[in-house]
């Protein structure tokens, strides 16, 4: 389990080689329509074709629907800036063990979405590894203001935001 700042770290320094600068957590987005189609479904299919108990019924939904929040909640990723580029990687819903990581460089980058509603800030980065694989990696994460343990994160934060706000920016006017 992930106890500290320094931790994070030190797990995002064992995927690369060069030195990591600055990192942060949070949550990656995946496509969340199909789990609230399949929810939908699951109560139509309850209240028309099955027809149990109106208690029976609304224990097993929301029991659905606990475990459906719980599943959303424990998406957890990690971005790290280092030397000659960025570490991306994708924790297990429970734990923090390495499910998905790639490095890829400021170079392979060719899309930046940024934006912030009230204090959870979106990122969107479509990216090449370097085996040449298409990644569209959705994020979000916190300001760091919530998190008084995390005062060193607060920085990074701040910094890394600043640097795709930046690169967005390039990248919008096509100066390459």
């Amino acid at each position: 389990m992930l106890f500290s700042y320094e931790s994070l770290k030190y797990k995002m320094q064992e995927l690369t080689k060069n030195k990591v600068k600055y990192c942060l957590v949070g949550t990656y987005r995946d496509n969340i329509i199909k789990y609230l189609i399949l929810a939908l479904i699951i109560y139509e299919i309850g209240c028309n074709y099955i027809k149990p108990p109106i208690e029976i019924f609304l224990i097993g939904y929301s029991v659905i629907t606990a475990i459906y929040c719980v599943w959303v909640s424990t998406r957890k990723m990690s971005l790290a800036i280092t030397d000659k580029g960025y570490v991306y990687q994708k924790f297990t819903h429970f734990g923090y063990k390495p499910k998905e990581a790639f490095e890829f460089k400021k170079e392979d980058i060719t899309y930046i979405d940024y934006h912030k509603i009230l204090f959870i800030n979106y990122l969107r980065i479509s990216v090449f590894d370097k085996y040449n694989r298409f990644h569209q990696l959705k994020l979000y994460y916190g300001n760091g203001k919530s998190s008084g343990a995390f005062r060193k994160m607060k920085d990074d934060i701040k910094v890394i935001t600043n640097e795709f706000i930046e690169m967005q920016k390039v990248l919008d006017r096509g100066d390459f």
